[in-house]
């Protein structure tokens, strides 16, 4: 057993732990200190066995209480069932949404959580609602009016069923030691409270009179200090920390920050990088998985339970009997580590996530993602039996397939579309975690064993619904169980540490060595009034209610702070200088004490005490690493398969890295989820109607014979048609209506078009869509041709559809931005046919163009080689652009086979702006390194 820690002297009040007198604290961290601290004593005078001390948080001891009076059959405690903090919160809730405002309200959860907040802290400061005063008070404001009537209902149906709320335990506490039911106490202690509620001041009154102590101690030295910023202070801290308890073993060290709950992520990641630099990677020196290490200190603040990936895993499990789940949680499930997968599933998930983003829907129905899982495993087994010689019925399913089945049937033999009880719905959701094999079959750390063992006790108190609300649906039943979850706090239960982190509320009481005060500037310390929104701001302010006024914070802050600065001998009080963008100073509660450099706090400047930096060199210094030669990629292999067409010269231009990942490794990113159709999409069909209506007119002259009225009919047919088409593959995301739209904006495009078509030069449309198989150098790509033109003159010109903005200078110079078109008249001119030109034909709503160059005495008159493209193109004429064309893909080509892998886009900002590779080539890590 890990040795005891003592954070409180027990000395002063000896004689009363001693003696077995009821002792008190706000909480259940102090009083847990209190009786570790007195436990250690009695063992360093080696005192025999000793009663254990009656040493309680006030909520505990009323528990106690409580407990006596079921003990005693006291009608006190049994003509009432008490209410738990789940079914109180369910009860606010169904009160809240089904009152009139309740269906204007976007988080009725929350106003609910709000409401009972306002109720507790009425019944706290003893308001009695049956006050024709009081209850006047709250009709004159509009919020609190619509409170009161929620109280109101609220106590009626308490009333009716004979439900307890705990804010009204104690009351009915103070009642049995007013009629002596319950035995006076001597004298109560209070230690550590700050602020006393007056129902709670009436308890203890009531049960014999208490009187407070606080455990003071003069500090020996405190030292303000200001910081650049909140992540150097947070830095500063976890370095001084770390130093201290490497020199001084035996000392008790603290930082207390205010908003712990809100930072408690940022926090713990600094303190993780100064203790343990390895902490995030993810093998060990074996290469297994590194196991969860126990760090050296201990935080007051935990997360709600639905944050543990162990649990949200157990929650995207039950979203698989839902009609319908976004994609994120899928992705997340097949990704997760808390169901019984075999390592070898992690391919099939690989590319069951593919599938699922190959949808683009934001939301994917949970048939349809078994559907594509079954096409996945069919390929699987199809794969194994082709290697292993044997027909596919041979090899098993996918299990994962096998599990989503199961919880289909499952779904339809429960019917699970009938709303039923929360006992009911706890034995489904045990069933769907049990057949996807939650939580896994690794071993649980400390940490999971201790969030399922929790999850277990949501459950029940899941279940306990029953008794406050009716029955539900099983989307309602989930969002119940979502809500507890988000509303229970873990706290990870650990060895003892000699470093604690802790929030303002929980330092109180306690005694160390040393004690950062952190973020003590004057925006957070005092902090800001929150009053109550459903409660009168006076009648708070009157009452001196939490969080009502300036004045009450600035009281609080003011005697919480002389509590701290006499709990240890060295003190250190910090505060960024600057927060969010804006000047900040430290707050003036500290005015009385000098200032010093945080230089002169840690002995020595931050860089040189051991910086976040030198600790990973450091740590890094200390492994085998293997060296690495970036940018050269091993050479092109006879047979090796190339993916991509003419875009791998495009890719090769604009950055080697990016076509050796994309063509050579297939590395692309994720298809995101859209509404209704892309540009990508648009182009397709774009491209598909104008390959329609080539294929019906042949040439120029037929289209020139058509009537404005047959030419309309041909392009609003054409329309129809192609979308017809599209929506028969991709439904989902072209339904009717979207249908008629795109139709209302392709017909113009394709009229408009036509128009600038009528007006070319004579010529034949010899190819559309055409699919090639080429060859350049040793390297053999399959590409398509939108479109090859014949003209008069028996000259091809090579036509590429772009929808977006264009310009012929993207095909100048040694690494063309579009090097497609010049590729394709290479390939024609090396296959015999004379290529007279080259051009875009761009085509969109605000302007269409045909856009190009070719020779000299093209008929085309738009690719007609003109002056200026002997400065643009750095070439004499269309021969000589031609032969420059036929030199620089064959350099990218070659430079592609050679494996030419390097980092070197050919203008950064523009080219990595949509680069979807920036996490793999690091590039914006070597930009960095190199400032």
């Amino acid at each position: 057993m890990p040795p005891q820690l003592s954070f409180f002297d027990v000395k002063p009040i000896w004689q009363p732990l001693a003696a077995g007198q009821l002792i008190l604290t706000p909480n259940q961290r102090l009083a847990s200190r209190i009786r570790t601290a007195y436990a250690i004593a009695c063992g360093q005078i080696n005192a025999p066995v000793v009663d254990a001390p009656a040493v309680y948080s006030i909520s505990q001891w009323i528990d106690r209480c409580w407990q006596q009076l079921l003990g005693r059959a006291d009608p006190l405690a049994l003509t009432v069932k008490p209410l738990t903090a789940t079914q109180e919160h369910a009860l606010w809730e169904q009160i809240v949404a089904g009152s009139n405002l309740g269906a204007a309200l976007l988080r009725p959860s929350a106003t609910a959580q709000q409401a009972a907040s306002a109720y507790r802290t009425l019944i706290d400061w003893r308001q009695d609602l049956s006050q024709a005063d009081l209850r006047e008070q709250l009709t004159a404001d509009e919020d609190a009016a619509v409170l009161l009537q929620w109280v109101d209902q609220f106590e009626q149906r308490c009333e009716n069923h004979h439900w307890l709320p705990s804010a009204k335990i104690t009351e009915r506490v103070i009642q049995a030691f007013t009629q002596g039911v319950l035995a006076q106490e001597e004298r109560i202690l209070a230690i550590g409270f700050e602020d006393i509620t007056p129902l709670h001041q009436h308890l203890m009154k009531s049960a014999g009179g208490y009187t407070e102590y606080s455990p003071l101690s003069e500090a020996a030295s405190v030292n303000v200090v200001e910081c650049d910023s909140s992540q150097q202070e947070l830095l500063a801290a976890a370095v001084w920390a770390k130093h201290i308890l490497k020199n001084t073993p035996q000392a008790r060290v603290a930082i207390v920050i205010p908003d712990l709950a809100q930072q408690r992520q940022a926090v713990h990641r600094v303190l993780l990088e100064v203790f343990d630099p390895a902490y995030n990677q993810p093998l060990d020196e074996l290469g297994a998985a590194s196991p969860r290490r126990n760090m050296p200190f201990n935080f007051s603040a935990g997360y709600p339970l639905i944050e543990a990936p162990i649990i949200s895993a157990s929650i995207n499990a039950l979203s698989l009997a839902f009609q319908t789940v976004d994609i994120d949680t899928l992705q997340t499930l097949c990704q997760s580590s808390f169901y019984a997968q075999d390592v070898n599933d992690e391919e099939l998930f690989s590319r069951l996530i593919l599938a699922v983003r190959e949808e683009r829907m934001f939301e994917l129905s949970v048939a349809r993602f078994r559907q594509l899982a079954e096409k996945i495993s069919i390929a699987y087994q199809q794969h194994e039996a082709e290697q292993q010689g044997i027909a596919p019925e041979q090899i098993e399913p996918w299990p994962f397939v096998t599990k989503l089945q199961a919880i289909a049937e499952l779904s339809r033999s429960h019917n699970l579309g009938q709303s039923r009880s929360a006992l009911q719905w706890r034995e489904t959701f045990e069933q769907v975690v049990d057949l996807l094999g939650w939580p896994g079959q690794r071993r649980l750390d400390s940490t999971e064993y201790q969030q399922v063992s929790q999850w277990q006790q949501i459950l029940t108190e899941f279940s306990s619904l029953n008794f406050v609300t009716g029955a539900m649906s099983y989307s309602e039943a989930v969002t119940a169980l979502r809500s507890i979850l988000s509303r229970h706090i873990f706290q990870p239960q650990s060895a003892d540490s000699s470093l604690q982190i802790l929030g303002t509320l929980e330092a109180a009481g306690l005694q160390f060595s040393h004690l950062w005060l952190q973020s003590m500037s004057e925006k957070v310390w005092p902090p800001a009034p929150s009053p109550n929104p459903l409660l009168p701001f006076a009648l708070q302010r009157q009452e001196g209610m939490p969080h009502a006024s300036a004045e009450r914070e600035l009281r609080f802050a003011r005697n919480l702070s002389q509590r701290f600065l006499a709990s240890a001998q060295h003190i250190v009080v910090s505060s960024p200088a600057v927060i969010d963008d804006n000047p900040a100073s430290v707050s003036s509660l500290f005015d009385a004490y000098p200032r010093s450099s945080l230089e002169r706090v840690l002995g020595r400047s931050l860089d040189a005490l051991v910086p976040l930096s030198e600790i990973r060199r450091r740590h890094f210094e200390s492994q085998a690493l293997e060296g690495f030669d970036a940018g050269l990629a091993p050479v092109l292999s006879a047979g090796e398969k190339v993916r991509g067409g003419s875009s791998l010269f495009a890719s090769q231009s604009a950055c080697p890295f990016r076509a050796f990942a994309t063509h050579r490794l297939a590395l692309r990113a994720l298809p995101q989820p859209e509404l209704g159709l892309n540009a990508a999409d648009r182009g397709s069909i774009l491209h598909r109607a104008l390959e329609l209506i080539w294929q019906k007119l042949k040439n120029q002259q037929a289209l020139l014979d058509l009537s404005d009225d047959q030419l309309k009919q041909l392009c609003q047919e054409t329309s129809r048609y192609t979308l017809n088409e599209f929506s028969q593959k991709l439904s989902h995301r072209l339904g009717e209506r979207n249908q008629q739209l795109e139709q209302q904006r392709l017909q113009p495009l394709l009229l408009a078009w036509l128009g600038i078509e009528k007006k070319r030069a004579d010529f034949t449309v010899t190819a559309t869509e055409a699919r090639q198989v080429f060859h350049v150098k040793d390297l053999t790509l399959e590409t398509r041709i939108d479109r090859v033109d014949t003209l008069e003159d028996g000259s091809s010109v090579i036509i590429d559809y772009k929808t977006g903005n264009t310009a012929i200078n993207k095909w100048w110079g040694d690494r063309p931005d579009e090097p497609q078109l010049p590729l394709y008249s290479m390939l024609a001119d090396n296959g015999g046919d004379t290529v007279g030109g080259i051009a875009f034909a761009q085509i969109r709503a605000d302007g269409s163009a045909i856009k190009g160059v070719g020779a000299e005495d093209s008929p085309e008159a738009a690719l007609q080689w003109k002056e200026k493209y002997k400065t643009d193109a750095g070439v004499m004429g269309w021969s000589q652009l031609k032969q420059h064309w036929q030199k620089i893909l064959s350099a990218l080509a070659e430079d592609f086979m050679a494996g030419k892998a390097t980092v070197d886009p050919k203008a950064p900002a523009k080219t990595c702006q949509y680069c979807d590779l920036s996490s793999t080539c690091r590039i914006n890590h070597q930009q960095v390194e190199a400032l």
